[in-house]
């Protein structure tokens, strides 16, 4: 594997892996707070974030390949990265709303 393909991997890695951490403490926390509508909501979120991850694992080793040139058949890029592009945007999307759940409860309303 070379160099800038080992980065990639780390990235996308580190990336889409601290999510689930970064989940398990939002949803204690909120539950803690007893914020059950907010617990409800991030959720929601788990599955998307399953998609993100599942697209990332099958695809990511299929791109890294086809940079390297040792992907059979010339290895084409572009499909892999498209789906490598898709699960770095979704992983973004959970992200940003896994982020946004730690702001402030409008109304204090739980």
């Amino acid at each position: 594997m070379s160099s800038p393909a080992f980065v990639i991997a780390i990235v996308f890695s580190v990336f889409l892996g601290a999510w689930p951490l970064a989940f398990l403490v939002a949803i204690v926390s909120q539950a803690i707070k007893q914020r059950w509508r907010r617990v409800g909501q991030l959720a929601l979120l788990l599955p998307v974030w399953c998609v993100a991850a599942s697209i990332g694992l099958l695809q990511l080793p299929r791109l890294i390949a086809a940079l390297d040139g040792t992907a059979p058949g010339g290895g084409k890029p572009a499909l892999a990265a498209v789906a490598v592009g898709l699960a770095l945007c979704l992983g973004a999307l959970v992200w940003a709303l896994l982020v946004q759940s730690f702001g402030k409860q409008a109304g204090g309303a739980r």
